[in-house]
Protein backbone atom coordinates (compact mmCIF):
# COMPACT_ATOMS: atom_id res chain seq x y z
CA UNK A 1 0.00 0.00 0.00
CA UNK A 2 1.35 3.58 -0.72
CA UNK A 3 2.59 5.49 2.16
CA UNK A 4 3.00 2.78 4.58
CA UNK A 5 5.36 1.91 6.71
CA UNK A 6 7.61 -1.29 6.76
CA UNK A 7 6.37 -3.95 8.15
CA UNK A 8 2.24 -3.24 7.87
CA UNK A 9 2.25 -1.00 10.67
CA UNK A 10 1.31 2.97 10.66
CA UNK A 11 1.67 4.61 7.49
CA UNK A 12 4.34 7.08 7.13
CA UNK A 13 2.51 10.30 7.38
CA UNK A 14 1.31 8.49 10.67
CA UNK A 15 4.46 7.67 11.65
CA UNK A 16 5.74 11.05 11.27
CA UNK A 17 2.80 12.80 13.04
CA UNK A 18 3.15 10.39 16.00
CA UNK A 19 6.84 10.66 16.50
CA UNK A 20 6.80 14.55 15.95
CA UNK A 21 4.01 14.95 19.14
CA UNK A 22 6.47 13.20 21.21
CA UNK A 23 9.85 14.82 20.05
CA UNK A 24 8.23 18.59 19.90
CA UNK A 25 8.83 19.27 23.24
CA UNK A 26 12.70 17.59 23.05
CA UNK A 27 13.96 20.24 19.58
CA UNK A 28 15.49 23.32 20.13
CA UNK A 29 14.69 26.00 18.75
CA UNK A 30 10.90 24.96 19.64
CA UNK A 31 10.01 25.61 15.87
CA UNK A 32 13.25 23.99 14.06
CA UNK A 33 10.59 21.14 12.94
CA UNK A 34 9.07 24.32 10.64
CA UNK A 35 12.70 24.27 8.71
CA UNK A 36 12.51 21.19 6.23
CA UNK A 37 16.63 21.21 6.58
CA UNK A 38 17.13 21.72 10.67
CA UNK A 39 19.13 18.66 12.03
CA UNK A 40 15.77 18.33 13.97
CA UNK A 41 13.83 17.81 10.83
CA UNK A 42 16.80 15.25 9.22
CA UNK A 43 16.98 13.27 11.89
CA UNK A 44 12.72 13.35 11.93
CA UNK A 45 12.51 12.13 8.63
CA UNK A 46 15.18 9.77 9.33
CA UNK A 47 13.70 8.07 11.59
CA UNK A 48 10.25 7.95 9.95
CA UNK A 49 11.23 7.13 6.15
CA UNK A 50 15.02 5.33 6.24
CA UNK A 51 15.76 4.12 9.91
CA UNK A 52 15.90 0.37 9.34
CA UNK A 53 14.11 -0.17 13.12
CA UNK A 54 11.61 1.71 11.74
CA UNK A 55 10.61 2.67 15.08
CA UNK A 56 6.55 3.00 16.34
CA UNK A 57 5.29 5.76 18.42
CA UNK A 58 6.46 3.92 21.87
CA UNK A 59 3.63 2.39 24.28
CA UNK A 60 5.94 3.27 26.97
CA UNK A 61 7.94 5.10 29.36
CA UNK A 62 11.48 2.69 28.42
CA UNK A 63 10.25 2.33 24.53
CA UNK A 64 10.07 6.59 24.67
CA UNK A 65 13.40 6.30 26.16
CA UNK A 66 15.25 4.81 23.51
CA UNK A 67 13.70 6.78 20.73
CA UNK A 68 14.49 10.11 22.75
CA UNK A 69 18.53 9.06 22.31
CA UNK A 70 17.95 7.81 18.77
CA UNK A 71 16.61 11.10 17.81
CA UNK A 72 19.21 13.13 19.85
CA UNK A 73 21.83 11.22 18.12
CA UNK A 74 20.93 11.18 14.85
CA UNK A 75 20.02 15.33 15.41
CA UNK A 76 24.04 15.14 16.64
CA UNK A 77 24.79 13.10 13.52
CA UNK A 78 23.06 15.98 11.08
CA UNK A 79 23.81 18.66 13.06
CA UNK A 80 27.58 18.05 13.04
CA UNK A 81 28.33 16.97 9.73
CA UNK A 82 27.73 13.45 9.93
CA UNK A 83 28.54 12.43 6.19
CA UNK A 84 31.79 14.13 6.68
CA UNK A 85 33.01 12.32 10.56
CA UNK A 86 36.36 10.36 10.02
CA UNK A 87 34.06 7.33 10.75
CA UNK A 88 30.88 6.52 11.10
CA UNK A 89 30.83 4.50 14.39
CA UNK A 90 27.75 2.65 12.81
CA UNK A 91 25.32 6.29 13.57
CA UNK A 92 22.46 5.48 11.38
CA UNK A 93 22.72 2.15 11.16
CA UNK A 94 19.53 -0.60 11.74
CA UNK A 95 21.34 -1.47 15.22
CA UNK A 96 20.64 -0.06 18.93
CA UNK A 97 22.20 3.17 19.57
CA UNK A 98 23.96 0.82 21.90
CA UNK A 99 25.93 -0.67 19.00
CA UNK A 100 26.43 3.11 17.53
CA UNK A 101 30.47 2.64 18.50
CA UNK A 102 33.53 1.33 17.63
CA UNK A 103 36.81 0.01 19.10
CA UNK A 104 40.12 0.81 17.85
CA UNK A 105 43.16 -1.62 17.51
CA UNK A 106 44.62 -0.07 20.29
CA UNK A 107 41.73 -0.96 22.46
CA UNK A 108 40.17 2.80 22.98
CA UNK A 109 36.15 3.24 22.58
CA UNK A 110 34.50 5.66 19.99
CA UNK A 111 31.18 6.52 19.32
CA UNK A 112 27.75 6.04 21.20
CA UNK A 113 27.49 3.19 23.89
CA UNK A 114 28.90 1.95 26.68
CA UNK A 115 25.11 1.75 28.26
CA UNK A 116 23.76 0.85 31.37
CA UNK A 117 21.59 -2.39 33.08
CA UNK A 118 18.81 -0.49 30.96
CA UNK A 119 20.36 -0.34 27.54
CA UNK A 120 20.88 3.72 28.02
CA UNK A 121 23.44 5.47 26.92
CA UNK A 122 26.24 6.36 29.38
CA UNK A 123 29.32 7.40 26.64
CA UNK A 124 29.24 9.19 24.01
CA UNK A 125 33.20 9.75 22.74
CA UNK A 126 33.71 11.38 19.19
CA UNK A 127 36.56 12.76 19.31
CA UNK A 128 39.02 13.96 16.45
CA UNK A 129 36.50 12.68 14.19
CA UNK A 130 35.96 15.59 12.08
CA UNK A 131 32.64 17.03 13.73
CA UNK A 132 31.49 20.85 12.77
CA UNK A 133 29.55 23.32 14.09
CA UNK A 134 27.36 23.54 17.23
CA UNK A 135 26.76 20.96 19.79
CA UNK A 136 22.70 20.14 19.38
CA UNK A 137 21.06 20.81 22.42
CA UNK A 138 18.92 17.49 21.62
CA UNK A 139 21.81 15.87 23.48
CA UNK A 140 20.30 16.87 26.95
CA UNK A 141 17.92 13.99 25.98
CA UNK A 142 20.92 11.44 27.06
CA UNK A 143 20.17 11.43 30.39
CA UNK A 144 22.23 8.56 31.57
CA UNK A 145 25.09 10.21 29.72
CA UNK A 146 28.21 9.96 32.23
CA UNK A 147 31.01 10.56 29.37
CA UNK A 148 30.64 13.44 26.50
CA UNK A 149 33.88 13.11 24.63
CA UNK A 150 33.98 15.46 22.06
CA UNK A 151 37.86 16.78 21.54
CA UNK A 152 39.99 17.90 18.86
CA UNK A 153 36.72 18.55 16.02
CA UNK A 154 35.82 21.62 14.50
CA UNK A 155 32.78 22.53 17.12
CA UNK A 156 31.69 26.07 17.74
CA UNK A 157 29.32 28.52 19.72
CA UNK A 158 27.91 27.94 22.61
CA UNK A 159 27.61 24.99 25.01
CA UNK A 160 24.02 24.54 25.18
CA UNK A 161 22.58 25.20 28.66
CA UNK A 162 20.03 22.62 28.84
CA UNK A 163 23.56 20.21 29.31
CA UNK A 164 23.90 21.52 32.45
CA UNK A 165 20.56 19.17 33.26
CA UNK A 166 23.12 15.82 32.75
CA UNK A 167 23.49 14.96 36.79
CA UNK A 168 25.37 11.96 35.84
CA UNK A 169 27.98 13.57 33.65
CA UNK A 170 31.30 13.21 35.23
CA UNK A 171 33.76 13.50 32.35
CA UNK A 172 33.59 16.87 29.19
CA UNK A 173 36.30 16.82 27.07
CA UNK A 174 35.60 19.88 24.75
CA UNK A 175 39.20 21.35 23.81
CA UNK A 176 40.64 21.56 21.02
CA UNK A 177 37.92 22.92 19.01
CA UNK A 178 36.76 26.08 17.37
CA UNK A 179 36.09 28.82 20.21
CA UNK A 180 33.37 26.84 22.29
CA UNK A 181 31.99 29.11 24.94
CA UNK A 182 30.65 28.07 28.10
CA UNK A 183 27.01 28.68 29.45
CA UNK A 184 27.04 29.48 33.22
CA UNK A 185 24.87 26.77 35.27
CA UNK A 186 22.36 28.73 37.57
Amino acid sequence: MAGSGAGGGLDYSSREAGLKDILRGLIEPRDAFDDGQSPQTRALRWLVYDDPMQLEPPSNTIETSKLVERFALTVLYYATGGENWASSHNFLSGQDVCEWNSVDDRGYFSGAGQCDRDNMVTTLALWQNNLSGRIPAELASLRKLKVLSLYRNKLKGQVPGRLSQLSDIHTLYLHDNLPITEVSVS
